[in-house]
């Protein structure tokens, strides 16, 4: 990119240059006001990487006079020497035009700077974001397990078929089983009665998937409405007795 803008440059000054009448005795001037405008624009975007990312105004102030005054300095005096001015009104006219191509030069590469960073600041946090999201998906298929799901949706397909009026009640506890997952189990603690009735949920499809072969005696008792526990955490005991 910076290759680029450096070829760039020199393209449009080249070609600016040979319009003139007489370019060769033009050429010198041309390079010394291309090597100025190139120092120019890269001190803007050191001094925006260096102070203006950091919020340092009064450093950025008092580089950015002495980079001025240098450059301008060098552009006046190496105008002056190439132009053999004689005239005060030239000379004039060179100290005030030479700073402002300056300032407005070093002004554009500060800015391109600034841009810049915010714009890939912008992308990190976009990374970030998704990296998050990534996160979170992986966290909610690591709590409910695919095979479980696809075994239960495979079930219910069967039970469609043959005991069509069972799937409505089954499809709302495998709704309910979704919804848990999804809204309370990014919380601390849930109320312990909604975690019984996950536990419900949960028990109705196993049955749906093992049939025959699971005897099931079931004691669970409900009217703890006040008790509050972490989402989740008798899910283990219950998985593995099904195991």
């Amino acid at each position: 990119l910076h290759l680029f803008f450096i070829s760039g440059l020199m393209l449009l000054t080249v070609t600016i240059t040979l319009q003139k009448s007489g370019y060769q005795s033009v050429v010198p001037r041309a390079v010394l006001v291309y090597l100025l405008l190139i120092c120019a624009i890269y001190t803007g975007r050191w001094l925006s990487k260096s102070f203006v990312v950091l919020n340092k105004w009064f450093q950025l102030l008092l580089f950015s006079s002495l980079a001025i005054a240098l450059l301008s300095a060098i552009g006046i005096v190496g105008m002056y020497l190439l132009l053999d001015y004689t005239d005060g009104a030239d000379v004039a006219g060179l100290v005030v035009i030479t700073p402002l191509l300056i300032t407005i030069a070093l002004f554009a590469g500060g800015i391109i700077s600034v841009v810049r960073v915010v714009w890939r600041q912008q992308i990190k946090e976009a990374l970030i974001l998704l990296q998050q999201n990534e996160m979170k998906i992986n966290q909610l298929t690591a709590r409910l397990s695919p095979h479980f799901l696809f075994n239960t949706l495979n079930n219910l397909y069967g039970l469609s078929i043959n005991e069509h009026e069972r799937v409505p009640e089954l499809l709302l506890r495998l709704s309910g089983l979704l919804r848990y997952h999804v809204y309370s189990t990014n919380q601390p603690f849930v109320l312990l009665d909604n975690e019984l009735t996950y536990l419900y949920d949960f028990i109705a499809l196993e049955q749906i998937r093992m049939k025959d072969r699971l005897t099931l005696n079931l004691e669970l008792t409900n009217g703890h409405s006040e008790l509050k526990i972490a989402p989740l955490l008798l899910m283990s005991f219950v998985e593995n007795a099904f195991k």
